[in-house]
């Protein structure tokens, strides 16, 4: 399975994220995506890439990146490009301003981690234009913000030295004992 941003050439056409399914000889499998085209394109307006990719024990798609906005976009969809409707609005979950990081100006996911109690953790870096945050995300399986982490489902890892003016979470993991384990950086 490969995701990416999908723009045609020679127009003034917004990026879109896209997914393409390849068979084991690689050839575009028709048992994926929308009329046998082993592809699909979604609705979605993007900023530079998709940065991070998933899939659920169900077989969904899990993919983030950002919008126009500069605002992180979480989404679920299934094998033939229709969003799960359960989760977040409408398929689709956005973190950006007013979370994270108060007044975050933006956010860009770049890790996604499917937990085994089905929830899922995005994490990424949230920044106000002179400094960043490690920003870690908490949905629930229905893509709503789980307010077990932080009170309100994010917490934002500042850098632990002062004058370390960014910090950034690149990936997580769920240990066999539950707890979780964030990499990344301070700057």
């Amino acid at each position: 399975l490969l995701g990416g941003v999908s723009s045609q050439l020679g127009t003034a056409a917004t990026s879109r994220f896209a997914f393409l399914r390849l068979t084991a000889q690689g050839q575009r499998d028709p048992s994926f995506g929308i009329g046998g085209s082993g592809s699909f394109v979604l609705d979605i307006a993007a900023v530079g890439e998709m940065t991070a990719m998933s899939t659920t024990s169900s077989g969904k798609i899990l993919f983030a990146g950002s919008n126009q906005q500069h605002t992180g976009i979480v989404g679920k969809v299934g094998e033939n490009g229709a969003y799960d409707s359960i989760f977040g609005q409408n398929g689709k979950r956005y973190i950006g301003p007013g979370l994270l990081y108060d007044p975050a100006i933006s956010y860009a996911p770049l890790a996604l981690v499917p937990l085994r109690s089905g929830a899922l953790l995005v994490v990424g870096i949230a920044t106000n234009g002179e400094s960043a945050c490690a920003g870690i995300a908490l949905l629930t399986e229905a893509g709503k913000f789980d307010p077990t982490l932080g009170g309100d489902g994010t917490i934002c890892l500042a850098p632990a030295r002062t004058g370390v003016p960014l910090a950034i979470g690149t990936d997580a993991f769920e240990l066999d004992n539950g707890q979780i384990l964030v990499s990344g950086g301070a700057f």
